[in-house]
Formats: structure tokens, sequence, C-alpha cells
């Protein structure tokens, strides 16, 4: 609920204790005097009982006071009840919105989590990943959900989070550990109850991995070799960019997935082509169409000579308005041949078979082809 809410659910309340207490001590005074006729019009019955409306008491009260004064004076601390029970719901009341005008939601509501949030979102259980202490519980999380953790160097992340989820956390778990502090602190303990396994290539002692085992010695062995992973008939899939600017000599590749010969398919997100040199893009023959420039430029020209000698030397002024316009008119025509055919766009041409490679930027998942 909020602040604004309440303070209208709060002065209704009051309101409210206030009516009741005045109508309460009206029908005690009533019923002390006897429901009187001198007390005036009735509001309306209840089961045969007269019911007035609720300030009659302090008409009665003025009118009164001198005939019954316990009567009314114990009519009047019933309504004095009511105003300071009103009193203590409005303080009641301001005390709460205070400390909810310390929880502003306007930038979000966002905050750190209480004893009882964490208790309602059952973190404080008895197995899990081990995500803190609070009042001298461990936090822990046993959900499906991912946990990330953020720290500075040294500031305990090892001792707080790590080695105490590795000496109760039974499950499986794959560990990054550079240092090895956190297999000789647990290791011990796995063992009791599971296979621990340490990986480390540059000590002898380790548990040793070799994937070349897989390539059979002899004529195959290059081949194996070369297609452990990506065998061969596997085919690359991606897209170009058909923009061609003046000049260009290559065609900008993107990769996106390959395409095994048994149909499985691994996405490799936009991987850019390059040569075998590694330069980006792919190069082979470039056509900037120079022998059709200079059929059209000598066409052109021909053009131009031609109206130049068809004209020259005539006389009258007819003929040489003929000539200049007819010169002008082939000429404009053959500038616009030339002019259209330098706005062609040189072609690229990949021819079957080019060698390209595959810029890996990014980790790639790859699992030895047939396992």
């Amino acid at each position: 609920m909020t602040p604004t809410k309440f303070l209208i659910g709060q002065m209704f309340v009051v309101f409210f204790i206030v009516v009741l207490a005045s109508w309460t001590g009206t029908q005690y005074a009533a019923h002390e005097l006897g429901f009187q006729n001198a007390l005036g019009p009735v509001w309306f019955n209840v089961g045969g009982t007269q019911v007035y409306v609720p300030w009659r008491l302090y008409q009665w009260w003025i009118a009164y006071e001198g005939y019954a004064p316990d009567v009314f004076f114990q009519a009047g601390l019933i309504a004095a009840a009511g105003g300071l029970l009103s009193i203590v719901v409005a303080i009641i009341g301001s005390l709460w919105r205070a400390r909810q005008a310390k929880t502003v939601t306007t930038y979000g509501s966002s905050r750190w989590a209480t004893v009882k949030d964490i208790s309602q979102a059952g973190l404080f259980c008895d197995k899990g990943l081990v995500l803190g202490q609070k009042k001298g519980r461990y936090i822990r999380h046993d959900g499906p959900e991912h946990v990330m953790c953020f720290a500075p160097t040294r500031s305990g992340k090892g001792v707080g989070l790590v080695i105490p989820t590795l000496l109760s956390w039974t499950g499986s778990a794959l560990i990054h550990d550079i240092k090895g502090e956190n297999w000789q602190l647990t290791a011990g303990w796995r063992g009791t109850f599971s296979h621990v396994i340490l990986f480390n290539p540059t000590d002898s002692n380790s548990s040793k991995f070799n994937p070349l085992m897989g390539v059979r010695k002899g004529r195959h062995e290059v081949r194996d070799v070369q297609h452990i992973l990506i065998p061969q008939d596997s085919r690359l899939i991606g897209k170009y960019d058909s923009e061609i600017m003046e000049g260009q000599g290559r065609i900008l590749v993107i990769w996106q997935r390959i395409i095994m010969p048994n149909g499985a398919s691994i996405l490799i997100d936009n991987l850019p082509a390059a040569d075998t040199e590694g330069y980006a893009g792919l190069s082979d023959k470039t056509d900037y169409h120079t022998s059709r420039l200079f059929k059209v430029a000598a066409l052109s020209t021909l053009l131009n000579v031609g109206t130049e000698l068809a004209f020259n030397n005539t006389g009258s002024d007819l003929a040489r308005a003929f000539e200049r316009g007819t010169q002008d008119t082939i000429g404009r025509t053959g500038q616009k041949i030339v002019d259209r055919n330098l706005n062609i766009k040189p072609t690229n041409i990949i021819r079957p078979g080019w060698s390209v490679r595959v810029l890996v930027s990014k980790d790639i998942i790859l699992r030895p082809y047939g396992a």
C-alpha cells in the first residue's frame, strides 16, 4: 500500500473512531436517562432500542447536565476515550508513513534483503551453494538458477564462498583452480564420496588427456590430425557484402556455421573470412572493366570526329547552326555513354576451390567428429 492510500485510510479510521465513541456515549446517556421523550426525536429503532444521532450527546450535555451530572460525566469519558484512541491511531499511522518515506521507489525498488526476505526466499536451507552468512546462519542457494559472485582480489571469495561450498556440496563440480588451494583443502573430503581428478598440463603427476590419441599411425596420420575435429567434406555457410566500392579488390565474407558430413551443425556466429596470408576478405580475380571503358571512349571520339568532318567548311548560316547542334547532341550522347560505363563497379571473382581461412576471435566448443 502506498503512503498516500494509507493516509486516506488513516483519516477514515480516525473519523470512524471519533464518531463511534460519540455515538456510544450518546446511547449510554439515553439508556441511563430511560429514553425519555424530552431527549428529542429518535433516528431509528433496532430491535426495540431507540437509536439517536451521534452528536445528540453534546446537545443533551448543555441542556440537562444539572439534572444528571454523573451520567453525562461517564458519557463524556466514553467520547473522550474515543478521541484519545483516534490520536493514538493517527500517531501510529504517521510513524508508519515516516518509515515508508525512507523506502521511496521513485528510482527503483531494489534494496538489501532482510532476514525475513531471505527466509521467505528459502535461502536458509541446509544444502546448496554457499552465498554468505546472516545472523549466524548460512545463506544457500539450491535451485536451477545461475549464481555469479563479483568481488575484488583478496576479498574472501574463496574462503567465504568457494571452499565452504566444496566442503558441503555433494554434487559434481568443475573447478578452475589456478593456485591449487581449493584442491588441497577440499579434495580429501570430496574424495570420500566422489571421484576427484586433478588436471594440470604443467604437472607430470596430474591426470592426463591427449586428444592426439585419436590419430591413427600410418598413411592416414596427417589427415586424422587435420580432420579430428572438422572432417573433410564439411561445408562452411556464410554471407558476403554485395556493396562493392570503387577500386575494391576484396570480397568481405563472414562465416555463420559449419555443417558436418553427418548433418550436424556448429554455429560460429559471424566469424570473418581471410585469405591464406591472414588478410581480411577474399581476393582472387578482379575485373575493373577497363577494356569496356576504352571501347566506349573510342566510340565517343569517333562520333565527335565524324560529325566534325561531315560538317567541315559549310558556308551558309543554316548549315553552320545545324552543324553546331548536331555536334553538341552527339557530344553529350557520347559523354553520357562514357559516364555510365565509368560508374560500373568492379567485379570480384573467387574461383571454386580457392583457399580460405576462418579468423576465430571467440571460444568455440568442438566435439571430436563421430563422438
